[in-house]
This record gives structure tokens, C-alpha cells and sequence, in this order.
């Protein structure tokens, strides 16, 4: 059974400090009264030369400070306090002094007030209220002001990587079509290139997917599309994706999935994604030839997934701050292994949308890295499982589409696809295009751009659901606005399907064979 711990004698918080320096064997016994009623902790020293000893950090909201009436010495002091402790407010308290001029250095050495004893209490009480919170707003503000200053150094930073990382897949992408340019005679070359291109298109998607990603989660956008999986299924979707990286890298792969199936109600794409996103920084952050482990099993109501690797590790200073966004580990004899900083952060969030938890740890510097991520397991609450889907088939051969974009070679490039894979696939420029050809070619199913001028493709939709004639015509969104916001309204329009921009073929192909 829990017990409290015994009470004890240590001091109750205090809100700050107050310095009093005062020379005098019998100061005013209401300062520290009055310090103590308003819950701060009072340092008395004797001289200017102790105070400035104890310049260093918390530092002190208020400096009071005793004189005997020589203004001239007193000056002095005031002076070296005011340069040891710049920001403090500093109040005199002494026998009362000549009033008007010759009070003046006081004030031009850095003085805010001066009292005269006997001091009240209640005249104390309130000029040390007003410069303990005037102190704590400057405080406050100068909080502020760093972090304005941290958040912009990490803009700019991210501003930088953001452009080296969009650069990085675009330079072997540029030398690939020069290449194919040049070697048309050679088909193992082109096969080559076009692999290279493919892989570093699918870098650039995963670099925007993760952009936006993000900013979905920020504004509280990402909605979760959960189903019953097998946490094995996942695991292995995951692997699938991050093993060219990790066989690149010539890595050893431990997998160890336990004996019995686990089922989650959870988003299996978003899973995958975030157990990828762990095997991908495994690769990347162990030397070639390093051993990353991922292991699954069950902890009582919970599934526990564990990526581990012997790779470069993580300084035990900077464990919480790889989960933050922006954020890349410094390693004292590592180079930047590239990325945007942003995909730890990515994956608690969407650990913690599903419930769970993630944790990370190590033991320092080149003594590699583990993370932890715990799930909820189906519980009681969890709808039951529906009979399992149908997988799509083939679309039929020589449909009539219809293409509608206003980005010309977008446009023409996924006409030739689609004409490649049996169909015929005009091109419409704009909205009023759109509609008259329609009209004119009747297409069993249109592919239409979003975000156009004139006329969007929002509202073209929108126009075809309202002519009984266009009853048959299917209407697939292929867009940039991947949004759940941007599918809702695509459904509201009269969408029938919405493809995110770069579309795959596989995707392409799922939407004809489902609709045509």
C-alpha cells in the first residue's frame, strides 16, 4: 500500500530572489517581512563587491539597497550594481536625503526609487510589487523574444536544408533525362536511369508527403482510417519499404515477431509509415555493415514495437529534443546524414493519435539508439471485423477519358500514359473546356485538376452533377490539395475518387478498375 512521505522541514518555492545590500548592522526588519509576504527569498550582503559575487544565473528580481547619505559614495555602488546586474531594478532605502538636485546622481547612476526610512511597510510593499512585476513582464518578454529568435534560426536552418534536400533528387533526375537524350541506343543505360529516376521521384513525394503531413497534424487535419490489421502485416510493409536503404547500406536485419498474430484497430498506412520512418533512421545513422533490430510483441493490453540499432547514438542531453520539430542531433565525428528533422516528430504524433507512446533512448554517443513504440491493442470498445475486402480487378481495355488540366505538360504526359495503357485520353486546358468536351466525347470517366483559373475543377464537378445528361460520367480529383479537408470538399462537389498529385500507376489503374 502507498504511504505519504513524512513531512519535512525544506523551504516552500519562492517566486524569485531579492538581493539587499546594506552595510548597516541593523537594517529594517519590514524588508524582510515584506519580502517574505510577497514570496520571494531575501540574500542580504554587506558591500557592492559580495552583491557582485552572486552575479551569476537565477540573478534576482530586486535589488535593494542601503545607504547612510553620502549620495557621492553611494552613487558609486549604485553604478557597479547597475553594471553587474543590468536588467534588476534597484530601489534606495536610507535616512531621508536633500530633495531635488543633489539627489540626482543616484537617479543618472541607475536608480528607479528612493525611500526614506523609517520605511512603511505598506509604502515598501507597493513599490516593490511594481518593480517585482515590471521585472517579471521584461522577464517574460525577453523569454519571448529568444524564442522568436530560436524558432527564426530554425526557420531559416530549415529553410536551407529544405532547399539542399529538394536539390539533392533533382541533380541525378536533370542528368538522367541528359543522359537519355544521348544514349537512345542502349537499353540497359535507359533501364538504369530511368530506376534512378524513379527512386529519387519517390524521395521528393516522401519529402512533400512529410510536409504537409505535418501540417496537417498542426492544424489538427490528419483524420485516421482505422481497420483491423495484424501488426505482422505492418511490420512487414515497413520492411519493404525501408530495405533498399538498409541493404544499400549492407546493414543485418534482426526481425522477431511473436508466435501469435496481434490485431489492432489502427491505420495500417500510417503504422507502416511510422515504423518505416524508424527503420529508414536506423539505416541511415549506423555505419555500413551495422545491425538494426525490429522486434514486435505483446505486453499485456499493449503491442510493443522496438527498433534498435549499434549505430552512431544519441547524446542522453538531446533525447527529448529528437521528438521536436526541426530538430537534428549534432554528432561530434558524424557528417549530416541529410533529411528535414521532421520526421520523429512526425511519427509521435501519429504514435499518439493511435493512443500509444514513444520513447527513445541510448547510451550516449556511438552506443547506438532504441526506440520504443507502445499501441493499444483491440480492446472490448472496438467494432467488430467486417468481412475482408475484395481485392480490385484489371480495368477494362480501351476506355474513354478525358484529361483536364491547365498544367500543359501534366496534362499531356498523363494523356500518353493512359494511351499507353489501352485508353483514349484527350486534353482539356480549362473548366469551359472541360465541359464542352464532355458534352462532345460523352467519356466514361474524366480526370480533373483541382486548382485551376477561370473555372476550378471544384466547380466543373459540380456543373456535371447538375446536367441529368452527365449522369454516367465519373469524375476522379487528380490534384496537389491532398487534404482531408480538400477530399471532403471534392466529395461534397461530386468527385468520385481524389488522386493526390504525383499519382503512381498502381493508383491510377485502382481508380479506372474501380469506376470504369
Amino acid at each position: 500500500m502507498y504511504s505519504a512521505p513524512a513531512a519535512t522541514n525544506a523551504p516552500a518555492k519562492t517566486r524569485g530572489r531579492v538581493l539587499f545590500v546594506c552595510g548597516r548592522p541593523d537594517p529594517d526588519p519590514a524588508i524582510a517581512d515584506v519580502a517574505a509576504e510577497l514570496g520571494y527569498e531575501l540574500l542580504r550582503v554587506r558591500s557592492a563587491d559580495e552583491a557582485i559575487e552572486h552575479a551569476i544565473a537565477p540573478g534576482f528580481a530586486l535589488i535593494l539597497a542601503g545607504h547612510t547619505g553620502d549620495v557621492a559614495a553611494f552613487a558609486e555602488v549604485v553604478r557597479r550594481l547597475r553594471a553587474a546586474f543590468p536588467p534588476t531594478p534597484l530601489v534606495a532605502i536610507g535616512p531621508p536625503l536633500p530633495r531635488g538636485p543633489s539627489a540626482e546622481p543616484l537617479y543618472e547612476a541607475g536608480m528607479l526609487a528612493v525611500l526614506d526610512e523609517p520605511v512603511s511597510p505598506t509604502i515598501l510593499k507597493a513599490k516593490a510589487s511594481f518593480y517585482l512585476d515590471a521585472y517579471a513582464t521584461a522577464a517574460e518578454l525577453r523569454r519571448m523574444a529568444d524564442d522568436l529568435a530560436e524558432q527564426d534560426r530554425r526557420k531559416t536552418e530549415f529553410l536551407a536544408t529544405l532547399a539542399h534536400e529538394l536539390r539533392n533528387p533533382m541533380a541525378p533526375i536533370r542528368s538522367g533525362l541528359q543522359l537519355m537524350r544521348r544514349t537512345t541506343g542502349d537499353p540497359a543505360a535507359l533501364a538504369r536511369v530511368h530506376e534512378i529516376m524513379d527512386r529519387q521521384l519517390d524521395h521528393l513525394v516522401h519529402l512533400v508527403d512529410d510536409l504537409l503531413d505535418v501540417a496537417r497534424i498542426t492544424r489538427g487535419q490528419v483524420e485516421l482510417k482505422p481497420e483491423w490489421i495484424a501488426l505482422e502485416d505492418v511490420v512487414q510493409a515497413a520492411i519493404d519499404s525501408s530495405l533498399p536503404l538498409i541493404e544499400a547500406s549492407r546493414h543485418r536485419l534482426d526481425l522477431r515477431l511473436p508466435a501469435a498474430s496481434l490485431k489492432l484497430y489502427a491505420d495500417a498506412t500510417r503504422l507502416t509509415q511510422v515504423v518505416s520512418n524508424l527503420l529508414n533512421n536506423a539505416a541511415k545513422y549506423t555505419p555500413r555493415g551495422g545491425d538494426i533490430l525490429l522486434a514486435a510483441e505483446r505486453d499485456g493490453d499493449q503491442a510493443v514495437i522496438v527498433v534498435s540499432d549499434n549505430g552512431i547514438g544519441i547524446p542522453s542531453a538531446s533525447l527529448e529534443s529528437v521528438f521536436q520539430m526541426f530538430t537534428q542531433v549534432p554528432h561530434p565525428t558524424q557528417r549530416s546524414h541529410g533529411g528535414l528533422g521532421i520526421g520523429l516528430s512526425l511519427v509521435r504524433s501519429l504514435v499518439e493519435l493511435h493512443g500509444g507512446t514513444i520513447t527513445a533512448a541510448s547510451r550516449g554517443v556511438n552506443a547506438g539508439s532504441v526506440f520504443t513504440v507502445r499501441l493499444p491493442l483491440a480492446g472490448k470498445d472496438s467494432p467488430a471485423p467486417g468481412p475482408a475486402a475484395r481485392a480490385p480487378s484489371a480495368p477494362p481495355a480501351g476506355l474513354r477519358l478525358l484529361v483536364v488540366d491547365d498544367n500543359r505538360d501534366a496534362a499531356e504526359t498523363l494523356s500518353a500514359l493512359l494511351g499507353a495503357m489501352g485508353h483514349t485520353a484527350p486534353v482539356a486546358a480549362d473548366g469551359h473546356q472541360a465541359l464542352r468536351m464532355i458534352a462532345s466525347l460523352r467519356p466514361q470517366l474524366v480526370f480533373l485538376d483541382i486548382g485551376m483559373p477561370g473555372m476550378s475543377g471544384y466547380e466543373v464537378a459540380q456543373a456535371v452533377r447538375a446536367d441529368p445528361q452527365f449522369d454516367g460520367v465519373r469524375l476522379v480529383a487528380l490534384t496537389g490539395w491532398g487534404g482531408e479537408a480538400d477530399r471532403a470538399r471534392g466529395r461534397a462537389a461530386g468527385f468520385d475518387a481524389h488522386l493526390t498529385k504525383p499519382a503512381t500507376v498502381a493508383a491510377i489503374e485502382d481508380a479506372l478498375a474501380r469506376l470504369a
